[in-house]
C-alpha cells in the first residue's frame, strides 16, 4: 500500500460499455483453505465497482473456485446493468454486460450444464450464472491470465503487472 498512496481513480469517458473481470486465488487461505474471489467492473475508463472477498465455501477443484467467483461477479453485473439502465447513462447499458474469466474449465461448466460426478456438490445458488447467460444479460469470454484486470484483487503480483492492471482499472498518479 505504501507505493499506491498517490493513486486515484480517473475516468476518461470513451468506452461506455460495462465490462467485468472475475478472478480467484484458489485455496489461498492457509488455515481454512478457502479461496479469495475478486472482481472489477470498468466503465468510462475507470473502475465503478470492485470486490475482494474470501469465499464462504471451500472449493475442491480450481474450476469450482472460479465458478463461484464468476457467479458473484455476475450478480454484481446484473445489478450494475439495471442500475445504469435506470439512470439512462449510456445506450450500451441496454445490452449484455461483457464478463471476462481466465478459467476455460469454469466457462465450459457454465455452457455445459450436464451432470458431472466431480461437480454434483456445487450449491444451486452458484448456477445463477447459467440463467443470466441464457437470458442474454451477460456474455462470458475467456481472457488470458496476463490480461486479467482483477488479478490484484486476489493475490500478490509483480509490481509492473500490478501497475498495468491498475491503469486498466483507471488508477492514475496524482
Amino acid at each position: 500500500l505504501r507505493g499506491t498512496a498517490d493513486l486515484v481513480l480517473c475516468y476518461h469517458g470513451g468506452d461506455l460499455r460495462l465490462r467485468g473481470y472475475s478472478d480467484v486465488d484458489w485455496a489461498s487461505d492457509r488455515d481454512g483453505r478457502k479461496s479469495t474471489s475478486g472482481y472489477a467492473f470498468i466503465l468510462g475508463g475507470g473502475a465503478i465497482s470492485w470486490s475482494s472477498k474470501k469465499q464462504t465455501c471451500i472449493a475442491l477443484p480450481t474450476m469450482e473456485a472460479e465458478y463461484v467467483a464468476c457467479s458473484a461477479a455476475v450478480q454484481e453485473a446484473v445489478w450494475l446493468r439495471r442500475f445504469l439502465q435506470r439512470l439512462d447513462v449510456t445506450a450500451h447499458s441496454k445490452g449484455p454486460v461483457l464478463m471476462y474469466c481466465d478459467s476455460t474449465a469454469a466457462l465450459a461448466y457454465v455452457r455445459d450444464p450436464k451432470y458431472h460426478g466431480k461437480t454434483k456438490h456445487i450449491d444451486v445458488r452458484y448456477h445463477f450464472i447459467r440463467d443470466m447467460v441464457a437470458r442474454g444479460e451477460v456474455i462470458l469470454h475467456h481472457i488470458s491470465t496476463g490480461m486479467m484486470v482483477a488479478d490484484p484483487l486476489t493475490k500478490p503480483i509483480a509490481r509492473d503487472v500490478f501497475l498495468s492492471h491498475a491503469r486498466s482499472m483507471g488508477l492514475c498518479r496524482i
